[in-house]
């Protein structure tokens, strides 16, 4: 078996099972599928964390107020591996109580996953509310509604190898200019720095896309919208490297017009790259505001 489907294998058993254990009010398990060997971090749909020790808090946090779990499913998006480096983009179906308090939930989740003595590790999760909870409800409740945790992302498994140091130079040069030319209205640069090689996924703080086509759309409707960039700045949290598939968690500090009116925010950012030819391309983005930023 090749690396990509040993990690497929591990995160439709090992990886799902603990995640509904702690859906169920148990994180002991959840532990054992994260890593303790830094950076280790967590942008959750709740509660965000850095460092090992801290994640671990959040996750007894949420595991004293989940209980009756009934269902947990998987639709995965998006999967590689190379060298000891893995990414999965996911949405999580939920049905159990938080607080007492019985709901279906959907989570829009990216995580990056590291390769540590033979065993994978989750490093870094990114997770939050599915905007269009209710349409996936209804189709997955539909007599044709099947899992594609099976299938889904299977054919982007593939392998390879390169330097962080590279990878941060590409990032903080190329990539962050690109950024700053979208934000002031050109979304060409952009397009540039992404891949055009499928899979290619959108987690959007304000649109979601699968697919080239349908994310160079959503960042032709990005550019049109913003202008006037005051401050355009990235406070990187963390960033690996293996093969040809690299990660950053990492927050986006604008102040910009969006629609012809003022606005500042901050957004928490994963995203999951690919080298390709020689030159880093992002294939994954997930974005979504930090609470504290919205005005």
């Amino acid at each position: 078996m090749d690396e990509g489907g040993e990690f497929l294998e591990w995160f439709g058993t090992t990886w799902q099972a603990a995640e509904a254990a702690l859906y169920a009010g148990d994180a002991g398990p959840r532990f054992s599928t994260w890593s303790s060997i830094e950076p280790v971090t967590l942008f959750g749909a709740s509660r965000s964390a850095t460092g090992a020790g801290a994640v671990r808090d959040v996750f007894l946090a949420l595991a004293s107020s989940y209980s009756d779990m009934t269902s947990f499913a998987i639709e995965l998006g998006a999967a590689e591996a190379h060298g000891d480096l893995a990414y999965t983009a996911h949405r999580e179906i939920i049905a159990m109580s938080v607080g007492g308090h019985s709901g279906r939930y959907v989570l829009r989740v990216t995580q990056a996953y590291r390769r540590e003595d033979d065993a994978w590790r989750v490093v870094h999760r990114h997770g939050d509310q599915e905007r269009d909870a209710d349409r996936i409800l209804r189709r997955r409740d539909a007599p044709a509604s099947t899992s594609t945790l099976a299938t889904a992302g299977s054919e982007a498994l593939n392998t390879a190898m390169d330097d962080r140091d590279e990878f941060l130079a590409w990032f903080e040069t190329t990539w962050q200019a690109a950024e700053a030319a979208l934000h002031a209205g050109d979304a060409g640069p952009r397009f540039s720095t992404w891949s055009s090689i499928e899979p290619v996924t959108l987690f959007g703080a304000w649109f979601s896309a699968s697919g080239v086509d349908d994310v160079r759309e959503v960042f032709r409707k990005l550019g049109e919208s913003f202008s006037d960039t005051a401050t355009s700045t990235v406070e990187l949290l963390a960033a690996e490297v293996s093969g040809d598939l690299a990660y950053t968690a990492h927050r986006e500090i604008t102040a910009a017009a969006v629609d012809g009116r003022p606005r500042s925010y901050v957004l928490r950012v994963t995203q999951v790259y690919r080298r390709e030819d020689g030159t880093w391309k992002v294939v994954h983005r997930h974005g979504d505001e930090e609470l504290s930023s919205m005005r």
